[in-house]
């Protein structure tokens, strides 16, 4: 498939039209990027760039759906389009609802409003919010088809009677015993269908059979063995389904009914993800789901406190995808003093169960519930204002320098900067070796603001040595900064790095020039090229090696004033991006060929440039793709 390239001129009017397809039909030419969403409801609101919600009369159109979306996805829509993806599209009362091929069929939605589009889609991008490829072909399949029908695209009153409308008219004229046999031979071959009946009918206006929901539930979640990555879409589908009946139900007025059913299925559910793929995440919006419907319930019902506290705590301890998570504060308000008292408490008694970790000691109990009652009891707490009691939660483990951190912050928090001192001063004692910066920062910053310059500084120092590097550098810097006493400390510093980089046999230079397949970068040129002091990066470089972005930093700020060093550094990076062997590889390479131009020109050596290529084509003639994106300088 050929593709128009991006600035051409039909990009440069605004694409007022639809550029043609090589098979006649209008292909699309990308745009500059950047999109926008909002999630309402769980359905995506889309409202392009330099709108206002008044006044906006919106219409479907290519730029929209551009401003609507992010690159990936609009490449992506724009193939779906192109190879014919989008079928069964209908338009009813400005809605267009069409089916797309991908690795399964999904059903998308897109109404038109006066500032924005609402978009659906039944693919897990979709579910998350995102503005979808999908969503891109449906709507330009749409725009292609208004178009050849000489109407605005999202402007339905411009065609008074659309696909539904004729099918409305269909139905409508049908007898009522066929439309019924029509409906019921559909459910016999499709078990959407079949859920969504058996669903509906087992609620009638006064009564609701909960053994005929529960039998639906448990078809819908059985998995029948392992489902694979390719089932999966299908398999949530038909879960979804159930959901939007359970949903049904408290629009019903059968809350309480409804709160054991909504439990069975987050229950068959949790069981049923241990047995899947669901690596494109088609589960979790169906498990979102079914928590806010189980709190709907809740809020509509209002069940007995404490047997609701006794069955979410037990649900966030023990089950297997966090599950009620975080629900003494999301239940709060139903709970009320009895049923937060009785989550307290058996919360509590759990926890007397949790043995203290010392330093260094985390790996020797890390099973159990230890984590989520933590995040429980740590949840109380913070409820409760009480920070000692919030203390004596987070030092039942004190086994990493990120538990001192923690505490100390609280302190912070609630203004008691003697303990935040104590506690990050006590985990840099319990952690003397390779200590974690961000505790090292946190003391550091507040030593400042108790006047201990010194100290500070002493930190600051041991800091830079644990882990020597640009980043530590320049937190020493800033810290001597404010004592006034530079030069002595970076001459220092620099012998620390020097001492440090001898110590390691980092590099293994193959060219002149000291690329080579290096892992690390080396701290002082990074250091040099930070202060300015190119020449002093160039020469460290030369004598000790450094990573590839480094010599590419290298020969970009060298190239005025010693382009020989930067031409040899280039064309030896192009060397070997060609031998990586794959078209990305070639485009950076191709990059780097026109920066070699560029230089040669600047320098007017032209004719050099051109016995470089020829170079390069002798060298890697084999590169089929490389000598065709080559061929462009020939």
């Amino acid at each position: 498939m050929s593709h128009t390239p991006v600035g051409t001129n039909l990009h440069e009017q605004g694409c007022s039209r639809l550029p043609t397809k090589s098979n006649g039909r209008p292909r699309i030419v990308t745009p500059n990027w950047e999109g926008k969403l909002g999630l309402t409801l769980g359905v995506q609101c889309a409202t392009r760039r330099g709108t206002s919600s008044e006044g906006i009369d919106m219409k479907l159109t290519q730029e929209a759906l551009r401003d609507l979306t992010d690159r990936g996805s609009w490449e992506r829509g724009l193939e779906y389009f192109e190879e014919d993806r989008v079928r069964s599209l209908v338009e009813d009362g400005g809605t267009v609802f069409a089916t797309v091929e991908g690795q399964r069929l999904y059903r998308v939605r897109l109404t038109v409003l006066e500032d924005r589009v609402l978009a659906d889609c039944s693919c897990p991008m979709g579910k998350a919010g995102v503005f979808c490829k999908h969503c891109v072909a449906v709507g330009l399949t749409y725009i292609e088809g208004a178009s050849s029908d000489g109407r605005a695209a999202g402007n339905a009153s411009d065609d008074p009677l659309t696909d539904l409308d004729r099918i409305r008219q269909h139905l409508a004229g049908m007898d009522r015993s066929a439309l019924e046999e029509m409906i019921l031979d559909q459910a016999l071959w499709d078990e959407g269908t079949m859920q969504r009946l058996m669903m509906e009918s087992a609620s009638q206006e006064d009564s609701l059979d909960t053994k005929a929901m529960k039998r639906v539930i448990t078809d819908a979640t059985r998995t029948g063995g392992f489902v694979d990555y390719r089932r999966a879409g299908d398999f949530a589908m038909g879960i979804d389904q159930v959901v939007r009946g359970l949903g049904k139900l408290l629009e019903a007025g059968f809350a309480e009914e409804a709160i054991p059913l909504i439990e069975y299925a987050l229950r068959r559910v949790e069981r049923a993800l241990l047995h899947m793929d669901d690596s494109d995440g088609h589960m979790s919006p169906i498990l979102d789901g079914l928590q806010t419907l189980h709190h709907a319930a809740c809020v509509a019902a209002e069940p007995n406190p404490i047997q609701l506290a006794r069955r979410i705590l037990d649900w966030e301890l023990n089950g297997d995808w966090d599950t009620f998570y975080n629900a003494a504060r999301i239940y709060a308000d139903l709970l009320g003093e009895a049923g937060l008292a009785e989550y307290r408490k058996r919360a509590e008694a759990e926890w007397e169960q949790v043995p203290a970790l010392g330093p260094g000691q985390e790996r020797e109990t890390f099973g159990g519930n230890r984590y989520r009652l933590t995040g429980i009891m740590e949840a109380l707490a913070t409820e409760s204002g009480d920070l000692d009691a919030l203390i004596e939660v987070m030092r039942r483990n004190l086994s990493s320098t990120d538990s001192y951190l923690r505490i100390a912050e609280a302190c912070k928090a609630a203004g008691e900067s003697d303990r935040a001192v104590a506690w990050a001063e006590s985990g840099i004692e319990a952690f003397p070796d390779k200590t974690d910066p961000r505790l090292c920062e946190f003391l550091v910053l507040e030593y400042r603001q108790l006047g201990r310059e010194e100290d500070a500084l002493d930190l600051a120092w041991r800091s830079f040595v644990d882990r020597p590097g640009l980043g530590e550098y320049q937190k020493l810097k800033a810290q001597v900064d404010r004592l006034d006493n530079w030069p002595a400390w970076r001459e220092k510093a620099l012998d620390q790095l020097q001492n440090e980089e001898s110590a390691h046999d980092w590099f293994k230079p193959k060219v002149e020039w000291r690329s080579g397949p290096v892992v690390y970068g080396s701290p002082l040129v990074a250091v040099f090229l930070w202060e300015n002091a190119v020449e002093a990066a160039w020469e460290e470089a030369r004598k000790g090696g450094c990573s590839l972005s480094q010599w590419l930093e290298l020969a970009e700020r060298r190239e005025d004033e010693h382009p020989e060093d930067a031409l040899r550094v280039r064309q030896d990076d192009v060397a070997r991006l060609v031998n990586l062997t794959n078209n990305a590889a070639y485009e950076e390479a191709i990059e780097q060929v026109e920066s070699i131009r560029r230089l040669l020109r600047r320098n007017g050596q032209e004719g050099r440039f051109q016995e470089y290529v020829a170079t390069l084509q002798r060298e890697f003639k084999r590169k089929r793709n490389f000598m065709k994106m080559l061929s462009a300088y020939t």
